[in-house]
């Protein structure tokens, strides 16, 4: 599973950003349902730890 599409399920799953029909239209037109892989939830993880990494970097150079 490529790493960038753990964005797309995240959003979803996590944030709210997307709603859950824009989410089961990605799943109908990619094919399969990226929450339902093995391993999703170390990659919605490591995902968010690099989001609060890159955040904390930004603040602490602005």
């Amino acid at each position: 599973m490529p790493p960038h599409l753990i964005l797309t399920a995240i959003y979803c799953d996590r944030y709210g950003w997307r709603s859950k029909a824009e989410y089961a239209e990605f799943v109908h037109r990619y094919g399969f349902d990226l929450m339902s892989r093995p391993g999703y939830e170390t990659l919605a993880n490591l995902r968010e730890l690099m989001m609060v990494a890159w955040l904390v970097h930004q603040v602490g150079t602005n």
